[in-house]
């Protein structure tokens, strides 16, 4: 629906480019829906009922209801501020009485966050949340697209029966 509002006032503004408007903004249609169609795929593999899915910030709530998953979200800091012993701690109380699962994190939070999470049993999925311009000119949708092939890889580690 907003692409479809944009590619109308872009082309009241530019109505000279409304051919390129139109072609420009069916391809990024196509793109969209090529994105939603792998997402409703790996929604129909339906996650074994004990999964435990954890996760740094609440960004990941639309995408895990899409799954079917319920978010286990802690409130961390931003991905650039470190994690405290308490944030730790947290992630460790509610994991209590489970093993396993895995934890989305922001993409751009360090290594030995990730590093110290995967101590835990639980399997790190980084999540690129699309909120800043990439450093290596990938689009919105390849970004996108590369956050579902991370997740399509969860059954070959097991996690989703």
């Amino acid at each position: 629906s907003q692409l479809r509002q944009v590619a109308i006032a872009c082309t009241k503004l530019l109505p000279q480019k409304s051919a390129e408007f139109a072609a420009r903004a069916a391809r990024l249609q196509a793109e969209l829906q090529a994105i939603d169609d792998q997402l409703v795929k790996l929604a129909e593999k339906k996650p074994s009922e004990d999964l435990q899915v954890f996760g740094d910030t609440p960004y990941y709530l639309y995408l895990s209801r899409r799954l079917g998953w319920n978010l286990n979200y802690l409130h961390w800091p931003e991905e650039s501020e470190p994690v405290s012993r308490s944030h730790r701690d947290e992630l460790q109380q509610r994991m209590a009485g489970h093993s396993g699962g895995i934890f989305l994190m922001l993409a751009g939070r360090d290594a030995a966050t990730a590093d110290w999470v995967e101590s835990t049993g639980l399997r790190v999925i980084r999540i690129d949340v699309c909120e800043k311009m990439s450093d290596n000119g990938e689009s919105i949708t390849e970004r996108m697209r590369s956050n579902l092939l991370r997740l399509a890889q969860l059954p070959e580690a097991n996690v989703i029966s």
